[in-house]
């Protein structure tokens, strides 16, 4: 599927959107800015920058388990590169794992609860049977072993060879 360039819009719709554009501008100009100049700014001033990330490294689209990714980067030096902070100013990397998963899509699962357990957990998660796009979303508990390719990923100590392994 081909996305159409605005100059291949017919003129009327492109005039609704320009109108609209220009209509939500004042709410929304306030809030844009520079970011990574905005970042370098405060973290120059000795602010504390917290980066906050969603999904597991085995989601990530190029160090997951492939296919079953989404469609971008999950570890945590996607912070840097979405973000313009370079990678040499972030100091610290906490990585939190949680006692249960949850997963919209294809892919194996092998700890899926499809019983009231997983449904209790898709609740507590506010995961209420379904995702904003309407797919089903499973949950079970999360496997120790899925943690283990996420450190190395999320690391920011260097690392000798003789180290390189992660005891979790």
């Amino acid at each position: 599927m081909r996305c159409a360039a605005v100059s291949d819009l017919p003129r009327s719709t492109r005039r609704k959107v320009h109108d609209y554009l220009v209509g939500v501008a004042p709410a929304v100009l306030p809030y844009m800015d520079s970011v990574w100049s905005l970042l370098d700014q405060k973290r120059r001033e000795g602010r504390r920058i917290l980066f906050e990330g969603a999904q597991g490294a085995l989601l990530d689209v190029d160090h997951g388990t492939y296919p079953y990714v989404t469609s971008s980067n999950t570890v945590a030096a996607q912070a840097s590169t979405g973000s313009g902070v370079g990678p040499g100013a972030i100091g610290y990397v906490l990585g939190i794992c949680k006692a249960y998963t949850t997963r919209v899509g294809e892919g194996p699962f092998p700890t899926e609860q499809k019983n009231e357990i997983g449904r209790t957990l898709g609740d507590a998660a506010g995961n209420s049977g379904s995702s904003p796009a309407g797919r089903a979303v499973a949950a079970g508990s999360t496997p120790c072993w899925s943690a283990r390719p996420s450190a190395p990923a999320a690391s920011t100590a260097s690392r000798s060879p003789s180290s390189t392994s992660s005891t979790l």
